[in-house]
């Protein structure tokens, strides 16, 4: 694997590393504490990963890969948790990603769009609505050499699950024009109307359709079928590509 071959040339545990290493470990920790068997292990490994990313904060503050890392790995570790010490962790979580899109102002970085959307879906607490437009941004911002079948799928499930007809979409959109452009104190608060941004002639790429122009349930699945296109059309498939594509299987088997 890519990430372990990379990690192999780091050296041992040392806080006297880059920046970049830091993140790079900090990112594998996610990983391992995914595949790790046992609650220890798994919360072992995501500590381990914040740690990481809290060094890598230290070493430049100014950067949004390490706070993206630390929220990851206190997302994983809230989940091997109870309830309320996950509702604490969210509160962590979303200052991480705060810092990322409004304090460093990195409204292109997809990672916090995405793991942003997660939480307001998530959470009982949250808005899928916002959600929805936090992975519609989140899109817009995934780099032209990457896949992130997981963003996609993100989507279709909020849409399949949220289940608007075309009119309503429409109607809201047009109310989220106008909202969009309105000031706002945070990019929270504005991108949770961003299809506004995108307008009412946006024509989405998976489809070939306005928004308004389709149900959500119509998206949802032509986002599934844009998904495979782009996976069946890699070459080098990596083993997160086959694992979020196993996961869009998954999840529309339950479809009706």
């Amino acid at each position: 694997m890519i990430i372990a071959a990379a990690l192999m040339l780091l050296p041992a545990i040392s806080f006297a590393q880059s920046y970049e290493e830091l993140c790079l470990r900090a990112m594998n920790q996610v990983e391992e504490g995914e595949t790790a068997t046992d609650v220890k292990a798994k919360r072992d490994a995501f500590n381990k990963g914040i740690a990481y990313a809290e060094e890598a904060i230290k070493l430049d503050p100014n950067k949004p890969d390490g706070y993206m890392w630390r929220c990851g790995n206190v997302g994983r570790e809230c989940q091997t948790r109870s309830m309320m010490e996950q509702n604490s962790a969210v509160g962590k979580m979303l200052d991480d990603i705060a810092t990322i899109l409004d304090k460093l102002n990195c409204t292109e970085y997809a990672a916090a769009w995405h793991a942003l959307a997660e939480i307001y879906f998530r959470h009982p607490f949250k808005s899928t609505d916002a959600a929805v437009n936090f992975t519609r941004k989140a899109i817009t911002c995934i780099p032209k050499d990457e896949n992130w079948l997981q963003t996609y799928t993100l989507l279709a499930e909020m849409l399949y699950d949220r289940n608007w007809s075309a009119d309503k979409r429409s109607s809201a959109q047009k109310k989220d024009v106008e909202k969009y452009a309105k000031k706002y104190k945070s990019n929270f608060d504005k991108y949770a109307f961003f299809d506004g941004a995108l307008g009412v002639d946006y024509i989405c790429p998976w489809s070939g359709k306005t928004i308004g122009a389709m149900s959500d349930r119509d998206e949802a699945r032509a986002l599934v079928a844009y998904a495979k296109g782009i996976y069946e059309h890699t070459a080098n498939k990596s083993e997160y590509d086959t694992k979020y594509f196993k996961m869009l299987n998954e999840m529309i088997s339950g479809w009706k």
